[in-house]
């Protein structure tokens, strides 16, 4: 398992559609829902509307897990 720390900032506002494949992990912070995903990304949602926010990119492997703490964003990808 090989973790990233993604600043918030880091994202692409610029992909705004939904997952390509499972998604494997998820969490929620304040009115906003993470998704981790087979598809390599981590998204962030609105939790009232549905829409996709953001999306970060990064990882080379499947998303298995993420969490927040801060302005930090962690996620880890399935690299074994």
């Amino acid at each position: 398992v090989t973790p990233r720390i993604f600043p918030m900032s880091y994202a692409r506002s610029s992909l705004r559609w939904g997952h390509t494949s499972c998604v494997k992990s998820i969490t929620v912070i304040g009115d906003h829902v993470y998704t981790g995903c087979w598809d390599f990304l981590v998204k962030k949602w609105d939790s009232r509307s549905g829409a996709c926010l953001l999306t970060f990119v990064g990882h080379r492997q499947d998303i298995i897990g993420i969490t927040a703490h801060g302005c930090y964003l962690f996620s880890c990808g399935d690299y074994c």
